[in-house]
């Protein structure tokens, strides 16, 4: 009995540390994995977090763009109106000029009507009193004088001269009034004229201020939300990449029967007589160069094409404003950017030197100016190489 007793004695301490070893392993097992769950929902909950900050980045950015179309319409919009004004603004001014040279015109006939009706007047007072000096002398008294037939004769004639000339004169002078009245007639209706288009030209500047003001509006908005470098650099290359396959759909659309400006390579008059401000190639922003040359030319000033061309664009794009584009046929195209006003449409035939808008600040520009491109199958060249000073 001792020995059996002595014998569980020693071997129950070996059994139970055999289990605690056992719950301890379980327990450390436990403890690993719930680690790795931990660490596990730690990381899925930063994946969770950093993709809900990529979504909010998207939509902001979404928003921005969204935003920044939005002004960008705002400012394409005011400019627009712009333009209708001064297209009506520019016709007024040109029916004033008219006005005043047809005024100008009658008031000379007027004087030299009045000067003519004097000396009308004055030689049949002369002679009225002439014929009265020499007497009333009538074919009975002739005959009843104790003359000679011959000088009877003369006499007669004479008179029957004076007459006649009396009555010319005075039909002459009756026809000069009419003219006369004619003319302060038209002298009258050309000054009403004149005041009426004098205050409809009041008018239309009022009303290109409003829009000048709305347009300051949206373009304010605008520069605040493109204050960045980079968004001005994005920007810039996206208005590239827009002319540039604008152009190239054209280019590809088009196929004009005409000779191009190939033979006219330093020949070519400039658009508009004005200084070159931006040099094409030189630096613009990054690596954006200047594909074209800018002129500063007075707000308003016409903007006449370098060659004879069919326009193949005509409307506002971002970046450029309004665009007005001529294919000159063999490939080559002129570009004319910023107007504050385009004179023609989409295929009107233009001749070399015409008229085809005005000089502006469309497209965000803060001063006026013309932006003046040649390309040739897509690609910019230099316009001072093509373009003389007259």
């Amino acid at each position: 009995m001792e020995l059996k007793y002595s014998s569980s004695l020693k071997t129950q301490p070996a059994h139970w540390l055999s289990r605690l070893c056992f719950v301890l392993c379980l327990i450390f097992c436990f403890a690993i994995a719930h680690v790795g769950a931990t660490e596990k929902s730690k990381k899925g909950d930063r994946l969770y977090q950093l993709q809900g900050q990529i979504k909010r980045t998207e939509q902001q950015l979404q928003e921005q763009k969204e935003k920044r179309e939005a002004l960008f319409s705002s400012l394409r919009d005011a400019e627009q109106e712009i333009a209708k004004v001064a297209k009506v603004l520019r016709m007024t001014r040109q029916e004033l000029t008219r006005t005043r040279d047809d005024l100008a015109d009658a008031q000379k006939q007027q004087a030299e009507l009045k000067v003519l009706y004097g000396q009308q007047q004055s030689a049949l007072q002369a002679q009225i009193v002439s014929a009265y000096m020499s007497g009333d002398h009538d074919y009975i008294k002739l005959l009843m004088n104790q003359q000679e037939p011959g000088k009877i004769e003369r006499s007669l004639t004479y008179y029957q001269y004076m007459n006649q000339a009396r009555m010319e004169n005075l039909e002459a002078l009756k026809k000069t009034r009419r003219q006369l009245a004619r003319v302060e007639r038209r002298l009258a209706e050309q000054a009403s004229r004149l005041q009426s288009l004098e205050r409809r030209q009041a008018s239309e500047k009022a009303q290109m201020e409003e829009r000048q003001l709305a347009r300051e509006r949206a373009l304010g908005k605008l520069k605040g939300n493109l204050s960045g470098g980079r968004q001005q650099l994005v920007q810039l290359q996206e208005n590239e990449r827009t002319v540039r396959n604008m152009i190239e759909r054209r280019r590809q659309r088009e196929k004009l029967e005409m000779d191009g400006l190939k033979a006219l390579k330093g020949k070519l008059s400039w658009p508009v007589n004005a200084r070159i401000s931006r040099n094409f190639g030189s630096q613009r922003t990054g690596n954006i160069v200047w594909k074209g040359v800018m002129l500063n030319a007075k707000e308003g000033t016409d903007v006449n094409t370098v060659h004879q061309g069919v326009v193949v664009y005509a409307d506002w794009l971002k970046g450029f404003g309004l665009l007005m584009v001529v294919d000159h046929g063999d490939g080559y195209m002129s570009l004319y950017g910023h107007n504050q006003a385009l004179l023609k449409r989409v295929g009107d035939r233009v001749e070399s030197g015409e008229p085809i808008a005005l000089v502006g600040k469309s497209g965000g520009r803060s001063s006026a100016g013309l932006y003046f491109e040649i390309r040739h199958q897509g690609q910019a060249l230099d316009p001072s190489a093509w373009c003389h000073r007259s």
